[in-house]
């Protein structure tokens, strides 16, 4: 009698601790979820701001199509004077993902950017901006073009 007593007893301590576990779990899960909505609803709400400030070319866009598109404008254009105030501003940028880009393929495409634009423009537009990178990336650069 005294054993089915104290297994009745731990059966209930069990029951009960077992309660109280699955209820702070839930208080849990319940103030996670408030903390999760609050997060998705500040996220809609930057996007819906940032929206009609957009650029063109998404940040998440493929650098390598970039630079393809940027290298497919500069044989297609033959308007210099607009193009060579397009390029002053794009071929540092170019340089950049040169030498920063971790990917080989960036790189890749970067360098035959630059070759396109060394042809089409010459090769002083690009020394105008090589003062910008260290000595030896630009030995670097020099001999790639």
């Amino acid at each position: 009698m005294a054993k089915e007593e104290k297994t009745e007893d731990i059966e209930e301590i069990q029951t009960k601790m077992m309660s109280e576990y699955f209820r702070s779990k839930a208080r849990e899960h319940k103030k996670l979820k408030k903390v999760m909505d609050k997060v998705e609803k500040n996220k809609k709400s930057v996007v819906e701001t940032r929206q009609p400030f957009q650029p063109v070319t998404s940040p998440t866009a493929d650098p390598c199509d970039v630079l393809h598109s940027i290298e497919t404008k500069l044989m297609d254009n033959q308007n210099d004077s607009e193009l060579i105030g397009i390029m002053d501003f794009l071929i540092p940028v170019v340089i950049g993902m040169f030498t920063s880009s971790p990917h080989w393929l960036v790189r890749d495409k970067a360098i035959d950017c630059l070759r396109s634009i060394n042809r089409k423009m010459g090769r002083s537009l690009i020394d105008k901006h090589l003062n910008t990178v260290s000595k030896k990336q630009k030995v670097v650069l020099e001999n790639l073009l």
